[in-house]
Order: C-alpha cells, then sequence, then structure tokens
C-alpha cells in the first residue's frame, strides 16, 4: 500500500497545477480489498483530489459513459490475471478518451497520456 500512495503521490503533484479539485479512478478486480482504497481515499481526500474505485468482471462493467470527468485512471492490477481482466475492460474507453492512465501491477507497467 505504501507503493500505491507513493506512486499517487507522484502522479499527482504535476497534475496538481489544474484549477480545482481533482478526480481520479481506480479500476481493479474484486481481488483488491475494499479497505485498501478507502485508506488511500481518506489521505487524498485531504489533498482535494477525489478517489473513486470502479471493480470490473464478474458481471460487473464499466458506465457507458466512463471515463468522463476524470483526471486520472489508475489500473490496480496484482496478478497477471488481474491485469488482463481490467484491460480487456478499460481498453477501448481509454484509447478513446484523452485520459492519462497508470497500470501497476501484474507484469510491467504500463502508461499513457502522462504529463511529461
Amino acid at each position: 500500500m505504501r507503493l500505491t500512495l507513493l506512486l499517487l503521490t507522484l502522479l499527482l503533484v504535476p497534475l496538481g497545477s489544474w484549477a480545482g479539485e481533482l478526480r481520479v479512478e481506480v479500476v481493479s478486480t474484486d481481488f483488491i480489498l475494499p479497505s485498501k482504497v478507502y485508506a488511500i481515499q481518506q489521505q487524498m481526500a485531504s489533498s482535494g483530489v477525489e478517489l473513486q474505485h470502479r471493480v470490473v468482471g464478474s458481471g460487473q462493467s464499466l458506465p457507458d459513459t466512463w471515463p468522463a470527468g476524470v483526471d486520472l485512471v489508475i489500473l490496480d492490477t496484482p496478478r497477471p490475471s488481474d491485469a488482463a481482466q481490467v484491460m480487456a475492460a478499460v481498453e477501448k474507453p481509454l484509447a478513446a478518451a484523452s485520459v492519462p492512465w497508470v497500470r501497476v501491477g501484474g507484469g510491467p507497467p504500463a502508461s499513457a497520456g502522462l504529463p511529461a
């Protein structure tokens, strides 16, 4: 969890120059415990970051309008099977949107659209 917090901090520092509250969404399978995301939500809220958690797979999918209104997407995929399942759900919507994203776990990190 400390690695996730460090990653969030490093990613959000460049985004902090944007006006208004930042909206970050973590997308995972149900393997990720809600308590993990809740702890991060509490820490990020005090910095003006709204963090939401979306679970995909097992009959759960993303809304048709996703990722509208999101400033950063973090794909939390600790196992290769999680990475495959999450990427299958988010690949097309992320390709069609201009939302920066990063995938952590389940193989080499991957990202697109992050500030240089």
